[in-house]
């Protein structure tokens, strides 16, 4: 895999992308997260709702694996 190459990884609700900023296989991963999803998918007999006290609390930045 390439550095500065884009993976996506997948939440239950739905995408992130995470450029690669370090990979020195099989020992080291490093990403960065540049997109989050939502995250929840609030049921509502009211159609779709995006209540604010769920934006901003679980913001995904960077990741690694070693």
């Amino acid at each position: 895999m390439e550095l500065g190459r884009c993976g996506t990884g997948i939440f239950s609700t739905g995408p992130f992308t995470e450029p690669i900023e370090v990979w020195d296989e099989p020992r080291l991963l490093k990403f960065g997260v540049t997109a989050n999803p939502a995250p929840l998918n609030e049921l509502s007999p009211y159609g779709k709702i995006q209540p604010p006290h769920l934006h901003g609390y679980f913001v995904s930045n960077k990741g690694s694996s070693c």
